[in-house]
């Protein structure tokens, strides 16, 4: 099975060998090229472009006060969004306002377990 980088080199050189040619499929390899070479998108979404789905447990980053004597600058924590209510960050259930700035989705537990 070929690597993702052997796979970008290969699509690389492809499009270098092609670049001089006017033909759609060229441009296809070099479209595809050019994709492969950005940089993958975040799995972080930030809660000013959209929240989770009403009690789904998710992976926060969350700032602020949860206990007196207790300060969380940019934690990542286990929480679940309740439309309507707010975050319920797993590891503080009584810290009623949470900072939370960007959520990911946990993903899909193992078939074993």
């Amino acid at each position: 099975m070929i690597d993702n980088k052997d796979f970008i080199a290969a699509i690389h050189k492809i499009s270098k060998q092609a670049e001089s040619l006017a033909c759609h499929s060229c441009a296809i390899i070099r479209a595809a090229r050019k994709r492969l070479e950005e940089p993958a998108a975040s799995p972080w979404i930030s809660v000013n472009d959209r929240l989770p789905e009403d009690e789904q447990g998710v992976l926060v980053i969350a700032s602020g006060r949860p206990r007196e004597h207790l300060e969380l600058d940019s934690a990542h924590e286990l929480a679940t969004f309740y439309a309507g209510e707010g975050w319920l960050l797993e590891a503080y259930p009584d810290w009623d306002d949470p900072q939370v700035t960007y959520w990911m989705p946990l993903p899909e537990r193992p078939e074993e377990v």
